[in-house]
């Protein structure tokens, strides 16, 4: 039937997911007339695996990119010059659905790009409040340098608080206070589910996905954590250590935008 697909559509090329195929299966068992098979097996299981039917005059100048595999996802991805596409054939896990397989690996597309990358990314050249580029180092430092110094802005010294404990009471006559805040396991596991599975790891160097799969068995330790934490009115000291990230938006050669 994928013969008869092939020739009859004359199609330029086929992808299949989960070919459950191995290094025991050779091309000529699953070839087809005219195409040249590109394919991605999985290691040392039957189960999942991508193949590409490519057709021969646009595979006689197609180029494997490569092949991706981490034992439960297959990538392969080629590029036909001929039509200057990029063809990306993917698996995913029958047991997850697309929103949960790009939620749960959005980097891997990504890294695997990156490292098949023959140009890198440079600085420069940039743009100076005259709006002319420049490719000078010097003045692409300094460019940056007021970039950075634009950003930061004194405080107003009629605004800065000296008394805080005075300033912070309430002095009403009907205070409003509040007096406990409940923590839950659910409130755990949710705020863990919300962590990015790809940000980067904390001072502790405990990988957002490690803290995913284990949040259940983390729930009641931390929910006991906090829940003291609050009651004692005290935070423990590891928690107070964090890593700031500069947030950069806008054109890479207008670092003013």
């Amino acid at each position: 039937m994928l013969k008869e697909l092939a020739h009859q559509e004359n199609s330029v090329f086929l992808a299949l997911t989960e070919t459950h195929l191995t290094r025991d299966h050779l091309d000529a068992e699953i070839a087809i007339d005219g195409y040249t098979i590109f394919r991605a097996d999985r290691i040392n299981r039957s189960h999942g695996g991508v193949i590409n039917y490519i057709r021969n005059d646009m595979a006689a100048s197609a180029e494997n990119m490569g092949t991706f595999s981490n034992g439960t996802t297959e990538l392969l991805t080629i590029y036909l010059k001929k039509l200057d596409q990029l063809v990306i054939t993917a698996y995913r896990p029958p047991n997850t659905s697309s929103e949960q397989f790009e939620e749960e690996n959005p980097r891997y597309f990504f890294s695997y790009a990156r490292k098949k990358l023959k140009a890198k990314s440079e600085v420069g050249p940039l743009y100076g409040v005259d709006g002319e580029p420049t490719a000078d180092p010097k003045q692409m430092a300094n460019i940056l340098r007021s970039q950075y110094e634009s950003v930061f802005s004194n405080p107003n010294e009629e605004k800065r608080i000296t008394n805080p404990g005075p300033f912070f009471t309430d002095s009403s006559n009907t205070p409003q206070t509040l007096s406990s805040i409940s923590i839950s396991e659910k409130d755990i596991t949710e705020a863990i589910k919300a962590i990015a599975p790809d940000a980067a790891a904390g001072p502790d160097g405990f990988h957002a996905q490690l803290l995913r799969n284990c949040s259940q068995e983390l729930a009641k330790p931390l929910q006991m954590l906090w829940s003291l934490s609050l009651q004692s009115g005290t935070v423990p000291a590891a928690p107070q250590v964090c890593h700031h990230h500069t947030h950069t938006q806008g054109r890479q050669q207008r670092p003013s935008q």
